[in-house]
């Protein structure tokens, strides 16, 4: 999801990427591998894609106009990490016009109380990708212009 939200942000003015990573850190950092691949990343600098790589959540939620969640664990097993979780009460620093989306489903990256804030768009995102996949599959199968 990273790289094509980067590469659709790209086509837009004073857009900036903070990118969460979700794995564990090893001597005080997270292995380059868990951040985008190589290939990714430089195509990120072609585009002129500003990124910039942050650790936590909490520190930028006053920030940022979107938070796009996905599980940041690999393992349903494990719990995530504190720093990785958005919950109702970080969004009362955030900006009013804040956007929570997750492609859904979701383990505990997002706790239940934020469906209750205005800033939950995730199942309007859910609802909306239905006909938005109906409406391209018409255009591949030739059923409308």
């Amino acid at each position: 999801t990273p790289h094509s939200l980067g590469f659709a942000l790209s086509k837009y003015k004073n857009t900036k990427l903070y990118l969460f990573s979700g794995a564990a850190m090893v001597d005080g950092k997270i292995p380059a591998e868990s951040w985008l691949p190589y290939q990714i990343e430089s195509e990120f600098k072609r585009f002129g894609v500003s990124y910039e790589r942050v650790f936590s959540i909490k520190d930028y939620v006053d920030q940022v106009d979107v938070i796009y969640m996905e599980d940041v664990i690999g393992d349903w097993s494990e719990k995530t990490p504190n720093e990785y979780i958005v919950t109702a009460a970080m969004l009362k620093r955030a900006k009013p016009d804040l956007m929570v989306m997750s492609p859904l489903p979701r383990f505990d990256e997002i706790t239940a109380d934020v469906d209750e804030t205005p800033q939950a768009k995730y199942f309007e995102q859910s609802w909306n990708i239905v006909p938005v996949r109906m409406a391209i599959l018409s255009l591949l199968l030739g059923c409308i212009d």
